[in-house]
Order: structure tokens, then sequence, then C-alpha cells
């Protein structure tokens, strides 16, 4: 796979007659544009750490930002997460090579809507929601055969949001799961896998009802729990003393990392069946924690602890084993990925002649 064939709009594949078809391999010749060009759509934490992981990567390439926010989108170029602030969203993916949406959910949607039409052909679209199922048909419905999409979903911990919180390390050794549709050309797939490296993230690969499935347990299901609790501590007859008594626990287990309740909305909506399932689960666990509590079963309620400390224990030591990054070889920076991104590999320095 060559991406050194650059025309005039600097695509990242050549066009084909469909979604899936083929890709022809381009020759390596004289590009006739500057630099090719990346829109970030949405530079907050996510967008805003992808421009500044790209930048500290040593990408040569016009890095264009785009937000409905237009204050935060000329913060992100400050910052050096981007090099040109366009407020019209057309404009910012008109010629681009790569556009990066990383809006919430429902943002995703109007940007394939207002936008999919005026992409280039060959143009390569990724999205960074943490629902998918809902964003593959999207992809299918207002994108054109001619652009190819891999969905993304960067797992990070956040700490803090919009992009004066973003940092070119917030994908260090963090996974970035991929979901692509059945009919995406595998060498859109190998591109963002390298992409992903790149950021210094680990691709993991899913089916789009396997991740809403499990983003359902472990993430979506955790705001619901957190909003539940918070609402039944604060509904309860005795809150207004007790409020003087929460500890880190109760601070912890109540956190929302943004404050748009219309976030939590649109994605708990868009995942609802596999909310449901995750939901009635939780609820046979606490009936059995309850039945525990009225038998005064000291043992069990022991166990119900000891359990998962331990395994709790074994995932984050899991977690926090150091993950070796890719180095420029092994995500392809002396192919294509590197050409498209124009990182030029050291030249190697010749063996030494035996003496």
């Amino acid at each position: 796979m060559v991406l050194d064939g650059a025309e005039s709009r600097a695509h990242v594949w050549p066009a084909g007659p469909g979604r899936g078809a083929h890709l022809r391999s381009l020759k390596p010749k004289e590009s006739r544009v500057e630099q090719r060009r990346l829109t970030i759509v949405g530079t907050g934490l996510i967008g805003g750490s992808i421009g500044l992981a790209l930048k500290a990567a040593g990408a040569r390439y016009k890095i264009v930002a785009h937000d409905r926010d237009r204050g935060m989108a000329a913060q992100a170029k400050k910052r050096g997460a981007a090099d040109e602030v366009s407020s019209n969203l057309i404009s910012a993916v008109e010629g681009s090579a790569m556009v990066v949406v990383a809006t919430p959910l429902q943002g995703v949607r109007e940007v394939f809507e207002k936008a999919g039409t005026d992409l280039a052909p060959g143009t390569l679209v990724t999205d960074t929601a943490t629902a998918k199922h809902k964003v593959l048909g999207w992809a299918e419905r207002f994108l054109p055969p001619t652009v190819q999409y891999v969905g993304g979903n960067p797992i990070v911990h956040e700490e803090g949001a919009g992009v004066g919180a973003a940092r070119a390390d917030l994908f260090q050794d963090a996974t970035y799961c991929l979901v692509a549709p059945r009919e995406a050309d595998p060498q859109a797939v190998e591109f963002m896998a390298g992409f992903v490296r790149l950021l210094g993230a680990e691709p993991f690969f899913l089916d789009a009802l396997e991740h809403d499935g499990q983003m359902a347990a472990v993430e979506h299901l955790p705001w619901l729990l957190s909003a539940a609790l918070f609402r039944a501590a604060v509904r309860s007859p005795g809150w207004r003393d007790a409020a003087r008594l929460t500890t880190g626990t109760f601070h912890r287990v109540t956190r929302f990392p943004v404050a748009e309740p219309e976030i939590y909305r649109d994605l708990c909506l868009a995942n609802a069946q596999n909310l449901i399932r995750s939901i009635e689960g939780y609820i046979g666990e606490l009936r059995r924690t309850q039945e525990l509590l009225e038998g005064s079963d000291g043992e069990a309620l022991e166990d119900l602890f000891s359990d998962p400390t331990a395994q709790r224990k074994g995932w984050m030591a899991a977690a926090d084993e150091e993950i070796l990054s890719p180095g420029l070889d092994e995500i392809g920076t002396g192919g294509s990925l590197g050409r498209f991104l124009g990182i030029r590999r050291p030249p190697e320095r010749p063996p030494e002649e035996e003496r």
C-alpha cells in the first residue's frame, strides 16, 4: 500500500466504485501539494489531545480544527494542537485526506449528514464516540461510497475536560477500540491501526455490537449508577446532615467527566438495550446482597468484598504493566502511514567495516 501519490486534493485513499472496493496501489510520485490536510472536528479533550499527539510524533502536515465553539478551536491552535482554524464545517473538511470527528454522539451524525457529500473521494473518516452501532448506521446512510470509514473509541482516563486539559500523552499505552464496517477496505483498517499506534495507543478490534455491549457494562452503566446513587442520597430525608459527612468515596463514585447531561442522555439512549441487560444483572446482584444482609450472613458478605478486591487488584496490576510503545518501523512510518504523515525515517548507518 503506497500513499505517496497525492493528487491536488491529497486523498488518503484513491477513489473506488464502492466503500468495499479493493483499492489500487499508487506508485510514488512527486506531490503537487505542500502539505496534506487532516481535519479534527471537535477540539475538546480528545480532539485536542489527538492534535497534540500527532504533532509530538513529528507528523508534518496541516491540522485544521473546527468546533462549534470558535473559542475552543482558537485555543486548540494556540496550544499547538492545530495549524489552522475553520469556522465553517464544509470548508474545514474540504480537501482533507482524513477527518477525525471528536464530538459528542449527536455531533457525529450532524457532521456526517452535513458534510458527507462534500468529502473528497478517498477521504478516510473516523470518530471517537463510545457507542458504535448507531454511528455505523449513520456512516452507511450519510457518507458516500467513495469514502472510507473506520470507527474509533479511545479508552482513556479522563482528567478534566476541554482543550485546556488536552495533552500529547493522553493515549500513551491506552486501548483504542477500532470498529470497522464489514465492507471496509483492509487497507483502511490497517492504516487506522498504524494511526492509533502513532498516537501511542494500542488498537483493539471489536464488532460494533460487541463493543457497545461491553461499553454498557463498564462505561455507560456506571454513569447511570452514579446518577441514581446521587439522586437517592439527595432525596433522602437526612441529606442536609449527610452532605456534611460525605467522603472521597462518595465524591469519586458520583463524579461525572463532563457537565453536559445531554451527552449522557444520548449515549444511554443509543445503547439502551445493552444498558437494560446490564441494569438487570446489577439489580440481581443487589438483591442477592440484600438477602445476605437480611440473613446476617457475615461469611458471604466477607466473600462479597474479598472476591472483587482480589480480582480488582489483579486487573489493576495488569493495567499498570508497562507496554512498550511500538517504534516507527512497527507502525509503518517508513511506508504508507509515514508518507502520509510526512515522517521521514532516519537513514540507516552503514555497518562499520571489520578491522
